[in-house]
């Protein structure tokens, strides 16, 4: 034991129970005391860890779900789904026929997913950044009016729409009658 003198009177501690600086393990424990505190550790490192990867996975999910948030309607076009030239090359092919002109790029946007081609417009959730960079095109590159915005793209959807029920009906009166199966697109043969 050691002491330590204060106003003439001495303070007696134990020395026995300091903690190594280094290890953070006291010097009077034993190894049973040890292995605790290591198992200790090692189940909060493992929290840890597990937390560490959900907090991954959010991040994941996160980045996914920015990635499909479709832009505005209003804001500038991303061309994420064709190239700007292209657009600009099918403005000048249809001239003023803005519903033509709807038509021919939604079939080039959906290419690669014709399943959606389906759908009427409205109920296309899963691309709905694509309805949002049509309706984008159509509005920049026939410089729509904002008092004209709402009717202008509702006579595109219905036009967008109306192919949409003829191509059901084709379908329909194909299935009814089997030898007129070579009156339907590449791709929807039975």
């Amino acid at each position: 034991m050691t002491g330590k003198e204060t106003s003439n009177e001495y303070v007696e501690y134990d020395t026995s129970d300091e903690i190594d600086t280094k290890t953070g393990i006291v010097a009077g424990d034993t190894d049973n005391e040890v292995i605790k505190r290591l198992t200790a550790i090692e189940t909060k490192l493992s929290v840890m860890e597990e937390r560490l990867s959900r907090v991954e996975h959010m991040e994941e999910m996160l980045a996914e779900i920015l990635r499909r948030l479709p832009a505005t309607d209003t804001g500038e076009i991303r061309y994420t789904h064709t190239s700007p030239e292209f657009v600009a090359q099918l403005r000048t092919l249809k001239g003023s026929n803005v519903t033509q002109f709807a038509l021919d790029l939604e079939a080039e946007i959906y290419k690669d997913d014709a399943s959606e081609l389906d759908l009427p417009v409205e109920r296309r959730l899963k691309t709905k950044d694509k309805v949002i960079f049509l309706r984008q095109c159509v509005n920049e590159y026939y410089s729509v009016p904002q008092h004209l915005k709402e009717a202008t793209w509702k006579r595109v959807r219905e036009a967008l729409d109306s192919r949409v029920r003829r191509l059901r009906k084709r379908v329909r009166d194909v299935q009814g009658n089997p030898s007129s199966q070579s009156n339907l697109p590449d791709g929807l043969n039975f």
